[in-house]
């Protein structure tokens, strides 16, 4: 569910980076990928498909926690209730 909001932040902030924080190194890897392939299907017929994949990547800041000092515009909480 967070790498699709991640996803769709990308696009809705084009100017601005996205941050996708998870509990752990695997789950962060997880993210990036889901949120690589996601962004692969949205723009594959595009000519310029490659080129906003990796646009959007760029500006994706995966991460294992919140850093210290970190003053976010916006916080979204994905977080599967137990």
């Amino acid at each position: 569910m967070g790498a699709g909001i991640a996803q769709v932040l990308l696009g809705a902030v084009p100017a601005g980076s996205v941050h996708l924080v998870d509990r752990d190194e695997a789950a962060v890897e997880q993210a990036v990928e889901r949120v690589r392939h996601g962004l692969g299907r949205q723009h594959a017929k595009a000519d310029d498909g490659e080129q906003l994949v990796a646009a959007a990547m760029e500006r994706l800041r995966p991460a294992v926690g919140i850093a210290p000092g970190a003053a976010p515009a916006l916080v979204v909480e994905a977080v599967p209730e137990d």
